[in-house]
């Protein structure tokens, strides 16, 4: 996420394009931990998908069944 910068932060020894270099890791292993991190959120979003997936087909098969009690009920009421 970039870094919001004020005028502040502009001083006698700084740039403001100085400042833009501070928003990128500083290290091949930040970045690598970073990635990591990234990756293990991407399975978990996946684990999660499939779990929501599973239960959205569950739901429409009770939903189904609950449409076709509905309709039993509604012929044997006429």
């Amino acid at each position: 996420m970039p870094r919001i910068h004020t005028l502040l932060d502009i001083g006698e020894s700084n740039k403001l394009g100085d400042l833009l270099s501070n928003r990128y890791p500083s290290s091949q292993t930040e970045l690598e931990n970073q990635l990591a991190c990234a990756n293990r959120d991407c399975e978990i979003a996946v684990e999660y998908k499939e779990k929501l997936s599973k239960h959205i087909y569950q739901l429409i098969d009770e939903a189904k069944r609950l449409h076709l009690e509905l309709n039993t009920l509604a012929s044997q009421i006429t």
